[in-house]
């Protein structure tokens, strides 16, 4: 017997994509999480942080680094790994540093959405174009994601069919495009 989803469960599976990203980012290679995907602001000095926030440091040296121990960082910046999985102290926080796949990036509404279609083979999200997002460093894009920065997620990482080259500084334009839940066979 072939396995089968029922269209509410697929169109639950794409409204989370259009309901929870704040933001879309445009990357060098697929992102495996939030923090790989995502240019955070910039670290601060004496500020209180959680497990689980993300900053980069300045100038931006292509890492982010995640919160793994909360507490409130020092009155300077410390020296930041460039080894993916490093740890740094910071004050009382821990940082651990994360390659960061992100060439340029936006935020997102519901509104860069079209409504939802159901087609034979599953269900369909049109994602509308959106152009002026902002570079953040140069590279070929192959890969967009979404990404929720309230709850530190990436809902959907979808590949481009082309790719775009990204300049720094500068913009880029992504066209339309859909993403698509196949139904299983």
């Amino acid at each position: 017997m072939a396995k089968s989803f029922s269209v509410s469960v697929l169109n639950a599976s794409l409204n989370h994509i259009v309901n929870n990203s704040l933001l879309l980012t445009v990357c060098s290679i697929q992102p495996a999480d939030f923090y790989a995907g995502v240019y955070p602001a910039a670290r601060a000095n004496l500020m209180a942080y959680t497990v689980g926030n993300v900053v980069r440091p300045t100038p931006w040296n292509q890492f982010v680094y995640k919160c793994t121990t909360g507490g409130t960082s020092g009155a300077s910046a410390p020296v930041w790994p460039t080894t993916a999985g490093a740890t740094v102290g910071d004050g009382t926080v821990t940082w651990t540093a994360v390659a960061s796949a992100l060439l340029a990036e936006t935020s997102m509404t519901t509104a860069d959405f079209g409504a939802i279609v159901t087609t034979a083979g599953g269900q369909e999200l049109p994602v509308l174009a959106i152009s002026g997002i902002l570079s953040v460093a140069a590279g070929n894009g192959t890969y967009v994601a979404f990404l929720d920065t309230v709850n530190y997620d990436m809902p959907m990482v979808d590949p481009l069919t082309a790719t775009i080259v990204v300049p720094n500084p500068g913009t880029v334009n992504l066209n339309a495009f859909t993403i698509t839940i196949d139904q299983p066979v």
